[in-house]
C-alpha cells in the first residue's frame, strides 16, 4: 500500500471567536490535541504540530507558520515545505467529531495525479482536512505574496477533487456555543 508518512495538524491560529486555545478543549476526557494525536501516532511516520503556541507538552514536534498572520494557509505553506515526501496530510485539531476512518484515509496516497485530495460532505467542503501535493508550495507561496488568504481561493488555482465524509466530521468547533453543545451532546462537562 502506497502511504502518506507525514500529517500536520493545524493548531495554530488566535482562536478569537473561541476566546481561548481551541487545543485544549476537554472532550471525552482528553483534550482536542490529545485525542486528533493520539488516533494519528499509529498511522504516520511523523506528526507535526502547526501554529504559533508552544505545545511543547505534547512532545510533538512543532514548526511556525510560514508567513504570519496568514491564517491556516500559512501553516499549509509551512508543512509544505518542511516535509521530505511529495504528499503530506493535513488536519485542523478543532474536528472532535472525525472518525478513525476518515483518518486512516488520509494515510492513503491516492493513486490521482491531483495537487490535492480534500475532505466533503453533500453540502460543502472542509479544504483544511486532506492531501496535499508538496509541488504546490509555489503556487501558494505566491497566491500568499499577493496578500490573499482565502483558501477556497487558494484551491481555484490548483487541480483538487474531494472525497466523501459525514458532514458532522468535518463541523469545526470555533465558538463558546459551539463547544457548549458539542460536550452537551456527549454528556462531557466543558473545561
Amino acid at each position: 500500500m502506497n502511504r502518506i508518512k507525514d500529517i500536520y495538524i493545524l493548531c495554530g491560529g488566535h482562536s478569537s471567536r473561541m476566546g481561548r486555545d481551541k487545543s485544549g478543549l476537554i472532550y471525552e476526557g482528553k483534550t482536542l490535541l490529545e485525542r486528533i494525536a493520539n488516533r494519528t501516532l499509529p498511522l504516520f511516520d511523523t506528526v507535526t504540530l502547526l501554529g504559533a503556541n508552544n505545545y511543547l507538552e505534547s512532545g510533538l514536534r512543532q514548526i511556525p507558520d510560514a508567513i504570519d498572520d496568514a491564517g491556516p494557509l500559512g501553516g499549509l505553506l509551512a508543512a509544505l515545505l518542511d516535509t521530505k515526501e511529495d504528499t503530506i496530510a493535513l488536519l485542523p485539531v478543532d474536528l472532535p467529531l472525525i472518525s478513525d476512518d476518515t483518518i486512516t484515509k488520509l494515510s492513503v496516497k491516492p493513486d490521482l495525479h491531483l495537487d490535492a485530495l480534500i475532505a466533503g460532505s453533500s453540502s460543502r467542503v472542509q479544504p483544511l482536512l486532506g492531501q496535499y501535493k508538496t509541488r504546490t508550495a509555489t503556487v501558494l507561496h505566491n497566491y500568499l505574496n499577493t496578500g490573499k488568504r482565502s483558501v477556497m481561493g487558494f484551491l481555484d488555482l490548483i487541480d483538487h477533487q474531494t472525497f466523501a465524509v459525514d458532514e458532522q466530521e468535518i463541523t469545526n468547533i470555533n465558538t463558546p456555543d459551539q463547544y457548549e453543545k458539542l460536550t452537551e451532546r456527549k454528556g462531557t462537562e466543558p473545561e
